[in-house]
């Protein structure tokens, strides 16, 4: 089959614009470049069924009558995907078959959000993963087959996320690994087949959280930061959280020498000396 390609930006900000898409560019099933999404007249995005993939950047972008992202079925890779501020939107359903992602993924502040199926066939991200500011947002489920990061990935305010089961086949982060601000969960159950991270680990600000249980099989010599002034390994401000004492991290301060933040956790978690103690204590 002839796979058209269109090479500009499109920005489809009106239902009516969106509608008469395939006609305008001639059923072209690839664009060599950009397209933005916004409106909230936009329903559905049946307009965009042809399209096979997105060569640059996706943006989906204060869509306030979208519920899914149903008509992309046939989209099967995207440069970089942002999903942001489409206030009713419930999941990613209709991009179920996107099984490349070359760059970024970010999800953020879409207030109805309460899954991310549609990801499902994800099993590679090259660059960053941000879930950022999904309130209603409970689990990671559609994300099960995800097995690499190839940058940063961050779970960021998503205030009732109550698991990480979601993430049962990630194996590698290529970057930092940020969990912050996630003030339902509990643990880290659901990351036991992560092996290695390649940057800090930053673990701030979560209400709820009283065990590390599930992080215990990184590889310490790869909690290390890429930058200079980063530190390895930050704990900060988990209130309940009272032993941080797992083999991964222990092999991290006290064999590999990772450098630390660690403050505003119960005590036993409540700085460097605290954690080493409680480590030599398990040895």
């Amino acid at each position: 089959m002839l796979n058209l390609v269109y090479q500009k930006e499109s920005h489809l900000n009106r239902k009516l614009r969106l509608m008469h898409f395939p006609k305008k560019f001639n059923n072209c099933t690839i664009i060599d470049g950009d397209v933005k999404i916004s409106g909230d007249d936009i329903v559905n995005l049946n307009g965009l069924s042809m399209l096979k993939s997105i060569k640059g950047n996706f943006d989906i972008l204060k869509s306030n009558s979208l519920t899914t992202l149903s008509g992309l079925d046939n989209l099967n890779s995207i440069g970089n995907l942002l999903v942001q501020g489409n206030f009713n939107l419930n999941n990613l359903s209709g991009i179920q078959n996107l099984t490349s992602i070359s760059s970024n993924i970010q999800i953020s502040y879409n207030d109805a959000l309460t899954s991310l199926t549609g990801l499902e066939n994800i099993k590679i991200i090259g660059n960053n993963l941000i879930i950022n500011g999904n309130f209603e947002l409970k689990d990671l489920d559609g994300l099960e087959n995800l097995a690499s990061v190839g940058g940063d990935f961050t779970i960021n305010s998503n205030y009732n996320i109550t698991s990480l089961k979601g993430l049962k086949n990630l194996t590698d982060i290529e970057g930092s690994f940020y969990i912050l601000g996630c003030n339902s969960l509990l643990n880290l159950k659901g990351l036991e087949n992560l092996k290695k991270i390649n940057g800090s680990l930053i673990i701030e600000a979560n209400e709820l959280i009283n065990s590390l249980t599930g992080i215990e099989n990184i590889q310490p010599n790869t909690i290390k930061s890429k930058f200079r002034r980063e530190k390895d390994l930050r704990i900060n401000d988990n209130p309940k959280l009272s032993s941080c004492s797992i083999s991964s991290l222990c092999d991290a301060i006290i064999l590999h020498g990772a450098t630390t933040e660690i403050f505003g956790n119960g005590i036993g978690c409540n700085s460097d000396i605290e954690i080493k103690t409680s480590c030599k204590k398990k040895n």
